[in-house]
């Protein structure tokens, strides 16, 4: 077992907005294209910028995930944040919409070798993380 920063985000509009559902979507190739190329040059840039503490890179995911080391999680929790403040400021006009858990915790090694934390089985600190996550539709960053 070793010591992982874990984080998921998501998008969270009030009630009623015109794009409430995108906090339930899934499938990101359903999304408008703007919204998809908006997070896929989001992730490739937090993938590239910190590509010596990614350990499962963030996903081009409506809800994407990142795998980090513990002592890189919280300035890549930050990154993706702003990154996708800042997108859906421009796309939306909408702030403080976004949600963003993360923690550390351990996991065995062989979570390494896999492409999207979505494939990540339920280890203390997933369960952690994702529960936290589920909580509340309440915007900002959380460390759990």
């Amino acid at each position: 077992m070793k010591e992982y920063g874990v984080l998921y985000a998501k998008i969270v509009l009030p009630k009623g907005h015109k794009l409430e559902w995108l906090k339930y979507c899934a499938l990101t190739n359903i999304l408008p294209k703007d919204l998809q190329n908006e997070i896929k040059e989001l992730s490739t840039k937090i993938n590239i910028k910190y590509k010596n503490f990614i350990i499962v890179p963030m996903d081009n995911r409506i809800i994407p995930g990142c795998i980090t080391t513990p002592e890189s999680i919280e300035e890549v929790s930050k990154s993706i944040y702003n990154g996708m403040m800042e997108f859906m400021k421009k796309l939306t006009g909408e702030d403080n919409c976004i949600r963003l858990v993360y923690g550390i915790g351990e996991m065995p090694e062989s979570i390494e070798n896999i492409n999207s934390t979505h494939e990540i089985g339920n280890f203390p600190i997933m369960l952690k993380v994702g529960g936290f996550f589920d909580s509340s539709d309440k915007s900002g960053i959380f460390r759990v």
